[in-house]
């Protein structure tokens, strides 16, 4: 599976504390997802639903 993100965006996410794509990948590299299934809006994505730091996330 390939990701990529922007490192900005990132750098965002992090200093508003908020969940990062890196801690994203990992969580998904680690069987950590909850729930994965197509996304109905763009093709070819997938949607996932991660728990990170006790909370759940929906992500693209």
């Amino acid at each position: 599976m390939r990701f990529a993100w922007d490192q900005k965006k990132n750098e965002e996410l992090r200093s508003e504390g908020r969940p990062t794509f890196d801690e994203v990948v990992e969580v998904i590299a680690t069987d950590g997802v909850l729930a994965d299934g197509p996304n109905p809006v763009h093709e070819g994505q997938r949607i996932f639903v991660v728990s990170i730091r006790k909370y759940p996330h929906v992500v693209p």
